[in-house]
């Protein structure tokens, strides 16, 4: 049977009013059919906390050590005289012409001869070479970021300048038959300066520049989005297999980690804004302009006294 309760005024009316404006006291969150709300800045610091540990996850980033690199590359394996003897050189400026293309580095040292004598550091070969160093920067959160900050991550570099002392093939036409001659290590150290100074060099290594990288990023990222969303189709016009709608519903599902927040420029909001629109709100309750110009300089010293 329906409640029975206080029917209001007209006949049409079909509202009953029950128990209307009857206290019940609790004594407990649980005791109420509602759950306990949560303010919106514990939900926020909650939000954070998840994202911190979604980013220190292991096996998301594997940072590498661009002058730890190079030092395992070559600077490890070179006779101590020769390598004081190659630091003397590129201090001393004896490094008159070094040159970084795509898979070598060319430099010239002037020696005991008139000519200065040419070095070649040659890369690994790698097919593809522009289309991978992409894909493990777009792969990486945060990897453009990291990138332009001179952060590599140990693949990209094992990648980029190679893994062993041996990928790399030396020469130098000087007398010398070491392998690490004295101008090699001269060409090695203001190379090891121009890569730690200028991160984009070592793109500049493979043909690529943070321009191109940004380009294929985007293109990059289209191409992912299609194949997550099933549009694409190998060359025999068939969608992908289960185990690649697997990997699809798993990244819907529990995404990739995040990016990390923006970091504006901070900036004074006087600075930023526009004086001229402040001088028209200060001449509204301003008689003179006398009194336009102290209002100015009040509103600048109460934003002082708050920021600092």
């Amino acid at each position: 049977m329906a409640p029975q309760g206080v029917r209001g005024n007209g006949d049409d009316d079909n509202v009953i009013y029950l128990n209307f404006g009857r206290k019940q006291r609790v004594n407990s969150a649980a005791e109420t059919s509602e759950p306990e709300r949560r303010s919106p800045l514990d939900a926020a610091r909650d939000l954070v906390r998840e994202t911190e540990r979604r980013r220190e996850a292991p096996g998301t980033w594997n940072p590498g050590d661009l002058k730890r690199h190079l030092d395992n590359l070559i600077f490890e394996h070179v006779e101590s005289g020769r390598a004081k003897r190659g630091l003397t050189y590129a201090r001393a400026g004896n490094v008159v012409d070094l040159e970084l293309r795509d898979g070598a580095v060319h430099g010239r040292v002037a020696g005991s001869q008139n000519e200065p004598f040419a070095v070649v550091i040659q890369l690994p070969r790698r097919d593809g070479a522009k289309q991978a160093v992409t894909t493990l920067i777009a792969d990486v959160p945060n990897g453009m970021q990291r990138a332009r900050s001179g952060e590599f991550s140990q693949e990209l570099l094992d990648y980029i300048l190679g893994e062993e002392p041996f990928d790399l093939r030396i020469s130098c036409d000087c007398p010398d038959p070491e392998r690490l001659c004295k101008h090699v290590m001269a060409v090695a150290t203001r190379w090891s300066q121009r890569l730690e100074s200028d991160p984009e060099q070592v793109l500049a290594l493979r043909g690529l520049s943070f321009a191109t990288i940004d380009e294929s990023a985007i293109a990059h990222a289209n191409k992912e989005a299609e194949r997550n969303a099933g549009l694409d189709t190998d060359d025999s016009g068939e969608s992908d297999d289960e185990q690649a709608r697997a990997e699809r519903n798993e990244r819907f599902w529990n995404g990739r980690q995040l990016p990390d927040l923006p970091r504006p420029k901070v900036a004074p909001a006087l600075d930023d804004s526009d004086p001229d629109l402040l001088r028209k709100a200060m001449r509204a309750v301003s008689y003179t302009n006398i009194d336009l110009l102290r209002a100015i300089s009040d509103v600048e010293d109460l934003y002082h006294g708050l920021t600092h």
